[in-house]
């Protein structure tokens, strides 16, 4: 009943649940039931508000801009962790993270202020970054500020 990601679906649940009233009535056809009317529920809303279509319709395309992202940073290996090793696994999808959050960092640092101003505007953009080439990286540090130190 139990998948190997620790989660249960809904039809599982429900398929376990072979539970009667005291009136002879099926629990789980009633709650598929109610199921059914939440799903109409909302699609009603959806249709008769413009407001709901654009909201869902903002936050979908967020997503697509985020996966975008995502794609574009994890180009290596052809976008697959080439180990079965979970350790391994995690820490590269933290570099990824790292990597990635670095990006929106620097763009909110350097145009913060016309992301302020343009509703619209996301810091989540990588046109003007060079993902691919070649870097170095020495020994100094340097603080937010700008200023270095030995």
């Amino acid at each position: 009943m139990v998948s190997a990601s620790g989660k249960v679906t809904a039809r599982e649940v429900l398929g376990a649940w072979n539970l009667y009233d005291e009136d002879g009535r099926n629990v789980a056809e009633a709650l598929r039931e109610l199921g059914k009317a939440v799903r109409t529920s909302f699609i009603l809303r959806y249709a008769a508000s413009e407001g709901l279509r654009r909201e869902i319709h903002e936050g979908c395309n967020r997503a697509e801009t985020w996966n975008s992202f995502e794609e574009a940073m994890f180009w290596g290996q052809g976008g697959r962790m080439r180990t079965n090793d979970a350790e391994r696994r995690e820490i590269n999808a933290l570099c990824m993270q790292l990597a990635m959050n670095s990006v929106i960092f620097y763009n909110v640092e350097k145009h913060g202020e016309k992301l302020r101003r343009i509703p619209s505007a996301t810091p989540v953009t990588w046109d003007h970054i060079r993902l691919l080439g070649e870097y170095r990286i020495t020994s100094r540090r340097s603080t937010i500020g700008g200023a270095r130190e030995k």
